[in-house]
């Protein structure tokens, strides 16, 4: 951070979208944001992302590129 500069805090408005097939994973993943303010949906895979990203708005899509997909 530049001398000087503000610092940014995110929370109470944005919401994030975690992909990852480690549910250890998802528990770290959601307890900075949620601590402050922001709403965060995990899920194990990406099919269920998938189903639920559509019909509702993200700030954010967390997700790897080596999470397998099932046929």
């Amino acid at each position: 951070m530049e001398a000087g500069a503000e610092p940014v805090i995110v929370g109470r408005t944005e919401h994030i979208f975690f992909v990852d097939d480690e549910p250890a994973l998802g528990d770290i993943a959601r307890e900075l944001p949620e601590g402050l303010g922001s709403a965060v949906d995990v899920f194990d895979g990406p099919l269920a992302a998938l189903r639920a990203v559509a019909p509702r708005k993200r700030n954010a899509i967390y997700s790897l590129q080596t999470t397998p997909c099932p046929e």
